[in-house]
């Protein structure tokens, strides 16, 4: 029989399941994409994969916390889990757009092309406002990832102890 006691879970951990999920999901975006592309021609142009790919790292990384700790993690805890993730979501869309310019691979826009100081100071705060998104919306994947393994966990819970 399985073993089914609490465990703590390290918020290192908990932000690698996040990454792992994060670039899995990346990866298979990527592939999709691309096979939409190649079979049909046609490619979605939507950039919201690069905020719905978080949330859904994140309710994935929740239900895993949830899961091993068997409760609800404590505020705190998610709202730290939630920074760490969100720092490492910027870090990795970051190189995905520099590794982007690098190879010239974004159409419009080249090396070459200079922005001017105010272009860049737009460009910074419309980042900051996207990593002040990114991390809300990650802590609201963590609670809803931990909320919906917990209340799985007691409907499975009332089902048992009403079979038996």
């Amino acid at each position: 029989m399985p073993d089914v006691s609490a465990r703590p879970v390290s918020l290192l951990r908990i932000v690698l399941v996040f990454v792992a999920t994060l670039v899995a999901g990346i990866v298979a975006v990527v592939v999709l994409y691309a096979l939409l592309e190649s079979v049909m021609g046609w490619a979605p142009e939507s950039s919201a994969m690069g905020l719905v790919l978080p949330v859904v790292a994140a309710m994935s990384g929740g239900q895993f916390w949830a899961n091993r700790e068997k409760a609800a993690p404590a505020s705190g805890r998610l709202w730290a889990a939630a920074l760490w993730s969100a720092l490492a979501t910027v870090i990795l869309q970051a190189a995905l757009v520099w590794l982007a310019i690098a190879t010239d691979s974004l159409p419009g826009f080249s090396q070459a092309e200079a922005l001017s100081a105010d272009d860049r100071r737009i460009l910074m705060i419309a980042l900051a406002g996207v990593a002040v998104l990114t991390l809300l919306l990650i802590r609201s994947g963590y609670w809803w990832g931990a909320r919906t393994a917990v209340k799985q966990a007691e409907r499975l819970a009332a089902k048992a102890a009403a079979k038996g």
